[in-house]
């Protein structure tokens, strides 16, 4: 026998063999009713437990203040300081004039390491020791991600193409590598071995001359 309860109306109701309705028929308790009570239960909680959040901030253009609020929200970030900015194009404008010798100083200055020029490149011979560093395991999911990742940015590569239009004019797209790139490698306490694959791998097969 199936009757219709609503969850006002369970929060009346108790888990037990008859379950009473407002109208106080006796209903047989089912394991379908008792799943919807404590359905009914967890939902409760759960909009308790919500009550407290913060809620969404939304804004309407028919609201009295609305001018003020997107005023506020259109206000300069602190992420674009003028104050970071201008030392920020300091830095760049001294590597981009003094080259390696800025590189150095700027690293003493930040880092606090203090190195030659001769020391900024990492060797062959230092490639050679991290890479027999690592076991059989480790070299061998890296090939088999990197053979992976190859497989799939060729599949991915943009190709040239030419046709003509309605007027007889040759047109099309040409696409070219960058001729040089530069790679940021998060270090730190976990290097992600994962982005040197997902970047040096694509611009090696984008054609990429200088990596």
């Amino acid at each position: 026998m199936r009757k219709s309860i609503s969850f006002a109306s369970m929060k009346k109701l108790k888990i037990q063999g008859i379950w009473r309705e407002p109208n106080h028929q006796g209903v047989r308790g089912s394991r379908r009713m008792r799943e919807i009570w404590l359905y009914w239960q967890a939902t409760l909680t759960f909009a308790e437990a919500s009550s407290s959040l913060r809620a969404m901030n939304v804004i309407r253009h028919t609201d009295k203040d609305f001018a003020e609020r997107l005023r506020q929200l259109a206000a300069p970030s602190s992420l674009f300081d003028p104050v970071i900015e201008e030392r920020a194009r300091g830095i760049v404008d001294a590597v981009r004039t003094r080259g390696d010798a800025a590189l150095v100083e700027l690293t003493e200055r930040f880092d606090h390491a203090k190195l030659t020029v001769e020391q900024l490149a990492v060797t062959q011979a230092e490639f050679l020791t991290a890479s027999f560093k690592a076991d059989d395991s480790l070299r061998a999911a890296v090939a088999a991600a990197s053979k992976n990742i190859e497989t799939f940015s060729r599949k991915a590569l943009r190709k040239n193409w030419t046709s003509r239009n309605a007027h007889g004019a040759k047109v099309g797209e040409k696409f070219d590598a960058f001729q040089r790139v530069g790679i940021y490698i998060p270090g730190g306490t976990a290097p992600l071995v994962s982005t040197a694959l997902m970047t040096i791998t694509l611009a090696r097969v984008a054609g990429c001359k200088e990596i």
